[in-house]
């Protein structure tokens, strides 16, 4: 069975309020085709980045000037989630070491 043809009876079985199509490489029109066979109404496109950063700061770097890339690259809703081991002030850390402000200032 195609992938198409697999979701759509996923679909038609399960009847979900909302559904999330992940792929990394389909080119507009290609999404396009690919909503209109399944038959999907409603239909919001976004983008979804998840984010596991390392915990060591020269890496978590690097991984903030790729996110920045990202965002310049972006047309519509963007969401950013995940675990960026990190945190926004110190206060906010529990347990472990004292984190200085030169650890938590680029994810500001």
């Amino acid at each position: 069975m195609g992938k198409v043809r697999e979701v759509s009876s996923r679909l038609l079985e399960l009847n979900p309020d909302i559904a999330i199509l992940i792929e990394t490489r389909v080119k507009n029109n290609k999404a396009k085709n690919i909503r209109k066979r399944l038959k999907l109404r409603g239909d919001w496109l976004f983008w979804l980045t998840t984010i596991y950063a390392q915990n060591q700061l020269n890496q978590r770097r690097k991984l903030w000037k790729d996110i920045e890339t990202l965002h310049s690259q972006q047309q519509g809703p963007w969401f950013l989630m995940g675990d960026f081991n990190n945190v926004l002030k110190s206060q906010d850390r529990i347990g472990g070491r004292t984190v200085t402000e030169s650890e938590y200032r680029d994810l500001r």
